[in-house]
């Protein structure tokens, strides 16, 4: 319908020109949340009492000191490539958490339009997001003062979200006598990365040390939602505290929730490769990348401490709130977590019996049988963001062009990742040993 079409059109126009003007330089009247502090009197990170900026131009950053770490790394100086490393990922943490305070405080932005531009839908949002734009990068200087925002590296920037820092860690810290800490860095690597087949054996390597226990073998930084899960999953396989394992379930649900939108928040602004002089292009790749990474985001929250991938966590918890209310007597609560669990699996033969057995209890109303309104919400968003991604681009098509384009074009070939050494399996010792003896 036009209707339709005309809602997705204006949401495609919000995401080409969040794209657009993220880091556009349009003034900005008015006064930043920051303002307001300092006139308050109170201090401000990056700035002086005086309002000054912070001089923090000769900070090294995360990239370079990345790039110092990987160096040191190559030359086998552990404790360097350990104190390097170690900085990098202190620096990366903050600058993460420093631009998602400064991308939510900024988003009230997109809802303050003057009156004659309110009724124009391409005008109402340049001005929105140009004054989001400006905002988030004042906001950027008021917390980290001067620093150079030179673009990081793609290489460099896509290390970091897969934690490739911790592989190297591991090793080091292995090679320096930190046993403990050479565990949790790899099982950090291996939460993010479950699929890496090296990161597996190395889990396996250090899980079979006397010294790494359950409770130590695990992430440095693992998600709150996903510790809450492990408790939840605990008191339900108890087989009696269901309803202490509805209220854990809970509390898991809220804790994805905010950290699906820190993900999703994390996605705007990521660099694209040139798509040519023509604006729509760049615009299209811009948009690509943002709702690949989006889509992205279930699999990133979806990971355990030992590796496993859910196929959909967000629908694993409802599947277990189904059964735990039920057990629990609260038949309520148990046919609208079924059927917001069908929202994402609307065929499964299970979930419909359940919902089946559902009605026929005493005292379930016909009203019961709705999916939870927020979740509605989330799923919605979901589901218009694919419809979009499928319009920009056949993903087949362009990987097969992009396979034929680097057959001539070396340029274009995926680099290769660094071989990363791993610990010495016990036969290897043993046979390093014998060497070692034999040399004596």
């Amino acid at each position: 319908s036009s209707s339709a079409s005309s809602s997705v059109s204006v949401l495609c126009l919000r995401f080409l020109l969040l794209f657009f003007a993220a880091e556009s330089s349009v003034g900005f009247q008015g006064f930043s949340p920051f303002d307001m502090m300092r006139l308050q009197g109170i201090e401000v990170p990056g700035m002086t009492s005086e309002g000054e900026e912070i001089d923090t131009s000769s900070i090294a950053t995360y990239d370079e000191l990345y790039t110092d770490a990987v160096a040191a790394y190559d030359q086998q100086s552990w404790t360097e490539t350990i104190r390097l490393m170690e900085k990098a990922l202190a620096d990366y943490e903050a600058v993460s958490e420093g631009l998602q305070t400064c991308k939510t405080q900024c988003n009230d932005s997109l809802d303050h339009v003057p009156a004659p531009l309110r009724d124009d839908v391409e005008y109402s949002y340049f001005h929105a997001i140009l004054t989001r734009s400006q905002c988030v990068r004042r906001c950027k200087r008021n917390k980290f003062g001067n620093r150079a925002w030179s673009d990081v590296p793609k290489d460099v920037a896509q290390a970091f979200e897969r934690r490739l820092p911790y592989m190297y860690l591991q090793l080091a810290y292995f090679k320096a006598g930190e046993t403990i800490k050479a565990a949790q860095s790899a099982a950090t690597y291996l939460y993010y990365n479950p699929d890496d087949e090296l990161a597996v054996s190395n889990a396996k390597y250090y899980e079979s040390l006397p010294d790494v226990t359950k409770d130590v073998f695990k992430p440095v930084d693992m998600m709150s939602h996903m510790e809450l899960f492990d408790e939840a999953v605990a008191l339900y396989d108890s087989g009696e505290k269901w309803a202490e394992a509805a209220v854990s379930f809970e509390k898991s649900l809220a804790e994805y929730v905010i950290e699906w939108k820190r993900c999703r928040l994390a996605c705007e602004g990521r660099s694209v490769e040139p798509a040519g002089p023509h604006l729509d292009n760049l615009l299209g790749k811009q948009v690509a990348a943002m709702l690949e990474c989006r889509r992205a985001c279930a699999n990133r929250l979806g990971s355990n401490r030992r590796g496993r991938v859910y196929d959909n966590f967000f629908a694993e918890i409802f599947h277990y709130l189904q059964f735990a209310y039920y057990k629990a007597g609260d038949s309520k609560l148990a046919v609208e977590c079924a059927m917001t669990y069908l929202l994402y699996r609307p065929g499964e033969e299970v979930m419909l019996k359940n919902v089946e057995l559902y009605r026929g209890l005493e005292g379930v109303k016909e009203e019961y049988f709705v999916p939870r309104e927020d979740i509605v919400s989330k799923f919605n968003i979901e589901k218009t963001e694919s419809e979009l991604l499928r319009l920009t681009a056949e993903p087949d098509v362009e990987a097969q062009f992009r396979k034929n384009m680097a057959e001539d074009d070396p340029n274009l070939k995926i680099p290769v990742e660094p071989e990363i050494e791993t610990p010495p399996t016990e036969e290897e010792k043993t046979v390093e040993e014998e060497i070692d003896k034999t040399e004596l």
